[in-house]
């Protein structure tokens, strides 16, 4: 969270329900986290340290 910082990351089950699953609801599984980047460097970071 650190990276992002608190308020652009998601990570408590009932928040995390919402992205379950898209329009269609074929396929639903909560995911582990849902992250907010607010610029193609943050994107960079989190993706190397999703990564990882």
């Amino acid at each position: 969270m650190d990276l992002l910082g608190v308020e652009n990351v998601i990570t408590d089950d009932i928040s995390l329900k919402v992205y379950e699953c898209d329009g269609a609801e074929f396929f639903k599984a909560l995911p582990d986290v849902v992250v907010f980047p607010d610029s193609a460097e943050e994107i960079s970071k989190f993706a190397k340290l999703a990564n990882k």
